[in-house]
C-alpha cells in the first residue's frame, strides 16, 4: 500500500474514532424539559421517555443522544393515550451547549377522546347476581376516556366472580375502539358468568389442638357458596391466632367434583413457649426493662397464659393472665388476670395488687371489653398510708377506622371507659367514672398530616377527697401535655401535693412535615390539666419535634415549653417510640 493510502487511512480511521468515543460523563447529562403538561401526564411523558430514563446512563455518545431523541415523539403519544389524548402537537428540540445537552419538548395535549358508548353484557347463571352492578368508578359516556378505568372495569367483573363462586367466569368479548379522528371510544365487553360453586368438605390437618376448636375459626360451612373472600378470612384468622407459623388453604377450582370444591387447610405450628426482652428510654419512665413469657398453648383448647415485667424510674409493673378463647376465638375471649404495680401519681406514691376477669368481644370495628377488678391499693402522701380494697365494674369500647401502620395519614380511634363502685363493693365512696378519648390524622398534600387529640373525663362521687389516686385523674407528660412532667398536673391539697383530679381535659393539635420517607418535622400546641371543678386554670405548651421513621413505629424527640405558667417557664424535651394511632 503506498504511504498516500496509508495516510488516508489513518485520517479516516481517526474520524471513526472520534465519531465513537464516548462523550466525557459531564458532558453526557441530558436535561430533559417537558412544557404544556401538568400533574399525571407530565409524570408519565417522563416516565415513558427514553431520554429521560438514560439521561445520566454513562458512555452515551453523540449518536445515541440523537437516537434517544428521535424515539421521543412516539414515546409521547404513547403516553398520553391511556389519558384519552391521541393527537397531540409535539415540538421537539435537541441542542449542546457547552458540552452539556438540552432535550425540550412542548406539547399541546389536544381533544380529548370521549367516551362515546359504553355496552356490557351479562350471560349466565350470575347475570342477575346484584354485586355484578357496575361501579361507580366506571366509565361514563361523555368522559374522557381513561384506559386505567376500562381495565379496572374489566378487573371488577373478574374479582367479583371469583370472590362470588363463579370460577368458570371469563370475558367473550372485550372491546375498545377508539377513532381518534372523531374523537370517540366505544367499549364493549360479553361476561359470560358461568354457574356458582359451592363449598365442599372441609378438611383441617393439624395436630396440636382439638379438631374442635380449630374449626371454630371456620366462619363457612360445606355447601356455602364459595368465597375467596371467606378463605382469606380463615387464613388470616389462623396466622393471627399465632398458634400456627404456616397456614396454607388449598380450594382450587380443579379439584372441584362437580360444583363442590373441597377445602383443604394445612398447619404447621408455632412454638409453645414465646420469650421477649428489651431495654427502652421513654422521658416519662427514664430508662426501662421490660421481660416477658408466654405459653401460646398449654393445652389442646387453645388456652394461653402468659407474664409481662416492666421496671422504670417511676412504675413497677408485675403482669399475669390466663386466656380462654371463647366460642369464636377470633373475636372473644376471656382473661383472668392477677397484677401488681407501684407508680408515682402527682406526689402520691401508688401501689396496688389486683385480680381482674374480663370478657372481650370484637364486633366489626367496635371492641368492647367488659371486666370486674378486685384491687388492694396504698396512697403513700407525705409520710401518711391510706388503704383501699374494693371491687370495681368497668367496661370499655375502642372503636378504629381508617389507615393503619406505622406512617398512615388518614384515620381516627375513639376509646371509652365507665368505671363505678359502691360503699357496699368496698370503695370509700360511691362513684362512677367516665372518659372518652378521640385521636385523629388528616392528610395534607402528599407528605404532610395533622393529628388531633383529645381527652376528656369526670368523675361523680359522693365525696371525691376519699377516692384513691388510682380513681383520680392526672395529666402532664410525652402524650398529654408536653413541656410538663408525667402527671405532673392535678389537683393540689392544702400543703401544695398534686393529688389529681375529679376531671380531666387535654388536648393537642400537631402539624408534621416529611422531607423524605425517613426525616421529618412538627410543631405542636398542647392544653389542659387535671381539676377539682372544670373551669380551673388550663395549662398550655408549645414546641416544636424531630421525627424519625422506623419500619416498625416512629421516633419523636420534642423540645416543648410551657406558655404563661408562673410557676415553669423552662423548655423540656421528650423522647417516644411508637405509632399514632
Amino acid at each position: 500500500m503506498s504511504p498516500g493510502f496509508r495516510l488516508i487511512g489513518a485520517i479516516v480511521s481517526g474520524a471513526l474514532l472520534c465519531v465513537a468515543e464516548p462523550v466525557s460523563s459531564q458532558s453526557a447529562a441530558i436535561e430533559v424539559q417537558v412544557e404544556g403538561l401538568a400533574g399525571p401526564l407530565r409524570d408519565n411523558v417522563l416516565a415513558t421517555l427514553s431520554v429521560s430514563r438514560y439521561r445520566d446512563q454513562p458512555g452515551l455518545t453523540e449518536t445515541s443522544i440523537r437516537r434517544l431523541h428521535a424515539r421521543a415523539p412516539d414515546e409521547i403519544r404513547a403516553a398520553l393515550r391511556p389519558f384519552g389524548y391521541y393527537e397531540p402537537s409535539i415540538d421537539a428540540a435537541l441542542d449542546s451547549r457547552s458540552g452539556r445537552w438540552r432535550a425540550r419538548y412542548t406539547i399541546n395535549a389536544g381533544e380529548p377522546v370521549r367516551v362515546a358508548h359504553v355496552e356490557v353484557i351479562l350471560d349466565g347463571p350470575g347475570a342477575s347476581d346484584p354485586e355484578f352492578a357496575p361501579p361507580k368508578t366506571a366509565p361514563r359516556r361523555g368522559e374522557r376516556l381513561l384506559h386505567p378505568k376500562y381495565e379496572a372495569l374489566k378487573q371488577h367483573y373478574l374479582t367479583t366472580a371469583a370472590d362470588r363462586g363463579y370460577l368458570d367466569a371469563a370475558f367473550t368479548l372485550s372491546e375498545l375502539r377508539v377513532s381518534a379522528a372523531a374523537r370517540t371510544a366505544d367499549m364493549e365487553l360479553h361476561f359470560a358468568t358461568g354457574k356458582r360453586y359451592r363449598f365442599g368438605p372441609i378438611t383441617l390437618e393439624q395436630d396440636i389442638l382439638d379438631d374442635e376448636f380449630v374449626a371454630r375459626f371456620v366462619s363457612f360451612e360445606e355447601g356455602d357458596h364459595y368465597s375467596i373472600g371467606d378463605l382469606l378470612a380463615l387464613q388470616y384468622a389462623l396466622t393471627d391466632s399465632e398458634y400456627f407459623t404456616l397456614v396454607e388453604v388449598d380450594a382450587r377450582r380443579e379439584n372441584a367434583e362437580g360444583l363442590a370444591v373441597p377445602v383443604t387447610v394445612r398447619m404447621e405450628p408455632r412454638r409453645r413457649h414465646r420469650y421477649t426482652a428489651g431495654v427502652g428510654y421513654a422521658t416519662d419512665t427514664g430508662p426501662r426493662v421490660l421481660a416477658g413469657w408466654e405459653n401460646r398453648r398449654i393445652n389442646a383448647q387453645g388456652h394461653r397464659v402468659a407474664a409481662d415485667l416492666e421496671v422504670s424510674e417511676v412504675r413497677y409493673a408485675f403482669n399475669t393472665r390466663y386466656v380462654i378463647p371463647l366460642r369464636n376465638p377470633v373475636w372473644e375471649r376471656l382473661t383472668i388476670a392477677a397484677n401488681v404495680l407501684e407508680e408515682e401519681l402527682g406526689d402520691v406514691e401508688s401501689s396496688r395488687a389486683e385480680l381482674v376477669l374480663a370478657h372481650t368481644k370484637r364486633n366489626g370495628r367496635w371492641q368492647q371489653t367488659l371486666a370486674g377488678r378486685l384491687s388492694r391499693e396504698r396512697d403513700l402522701l407525705a409520710g401518711t398510708q391510706t388503704y383501699v380494697t374494693q371491687f370495681v365494674p368497668q367496661g370499655s369500647w375502642l372503636y378504629s377506622g381508617g389507615e393503619t401502620g406505622v406512617r398512615a395519614r388518614n384515620g381516627y380511634r375513639l376509646g371509652i371507659d365507665v368505671a363505678a363502685s359502691d360503699e357496699i363493693l368496698g370503695a370509700p365512696t360511691r362513684f362512677l367514672q367516665l372518659k372518652t378519648r378521640l385521636r385523629t390524622m388528616h392528610p395534607v398534600g402528599e407528605r404532610d398530616r395533622l393529628l388531633l387529640r383529645i381527652e376528656v373525663g369526670t368523675t361523680l362521687a359522693t365525696n371525691a377527697d376519699l377516692l384513691p389516686s388510682s380513681q383520680r385523674f392526672f395529666a402532664g407528660g410525652d402524650a398529654s401535655v408536653r413541656g410538663y412532667r408525667y402527671n405532673e398536673l392535678g389537683t393540689v391539697d392544702v400543703n401544695g401535693n398534686v393529688i389529681g383530679g375529679k376531671h380531666l381535659l387535654t388536648a393537642s393539635a400537631e402539624y408534621e412535615h416529611w422531607f423524605s420517607e425517613r426525616w421529618g418535622a412538627a410543631v405542636f400546641v398542647d392544653a389542659g390539666n387535671a381539676f377539682r371543678d372544670f373551669g380551673d386554670s388550663v395549662r398550655k405548651s408549645a414546641g416544636v419535634g424531630l421525627r424519625w421513621g422506623l419500619p416498625f413505629a416512629v421516633v419523636a424527640l420534642d423540645v416543648a415549653q410551657p406558655i404563661a405558667d408562673p410557676n415553669d417557664s423552662s423548655f423540656r424535651f421528650h423522647l417516644t417510640l411508637g405509632v399514632d394511632l
